[in-house]
């Protein structure tokens, strides 16, 4: 059984107990991604968005041999439990789901022209007006970034921003690029492998 685990934030240069096979592949499907959720530490991390613009993520094959061990799996690794975790299971479709429900069709296509059993990722929800009591926009977001945080949380809200993969290009990563500085670190990470497999 092939399994994946889809990428497009901290997983990309901390992968801590997560169980995969090798490097991470750059061919992935393209998701509605953007910086929309506000972490435990503050850092404004990249979810799936309904109404963000599609990216083209990256994935890894998980060195599992279940969907269950899959799953468990980055869930540890995200500190966060299993229902916070995607799914699409080409053979078990009970197991599919997502926040964002139009991105099934999406990944399973992509799946099934990859040769891939199950995708998993991280499904967490944006909660950005939640946790700020401000709209979602990008003068709000820089307003957060720039002036809200203190200097150890705005240090780990500008590593977060500058390690993300640099393909993954959302309107609010050029926006804080633009107004912050805050471009891809560039070598300080593991490169990517370019995969078309």
């Amino acid at each position: 059984m092939r399994i994946a685990v889809l990428g497009w934030g901290s997983l990309y240069w901390d992968r801590r107990e997560l169980r995969a096979r090798d490097g991470w592949h750059t061919n992935g499907p393209v998701l509605p991604i953007e910086f929309a959720r506000v972490s435990r530490d503050r850092r404004l991390t990249l979810v799936l968005f309904e109404q963000a613009e599609g990216v083209q993520v990256l994935w890894a094959e998980m060195d599992v041999t279940t969907v269950n061990e899959a799953i468990v799996n980055l869930s540890q690794r995200e500190e966060t439990n299993e229902n916070n975790i995607g799914c699409v299971d080409l053979h078990n479709p009970t197991n599919n789901k997502c926040r964002v429900t139009r991105v099934l069709d999406v990944i399973r296509e992509w799946a099934q022209d990859n040769n891939l059993d199950t995708v998993i990722w991280t499904d967490l929800p944006p909660n950005f007006h939640e946790k700020t009591g401000r709209d979602f926009n990008e003068s709000n977001v820089i307003t957060y970034l720039s002036s809200d945080l203190d200097d150890d949380s705005r240090k780990k809200a500008e590593e977060y921003v500058r390690g993300a993969p640099p393909q993954i290009r959302t309107r609010m990563r050029c926006k804080i690029e633009e107004s912050l500085g805050w471009a891809h670190s560039g070598n300080n990470f593991p490169s990517p492998r370019n995969s078309t497999t």
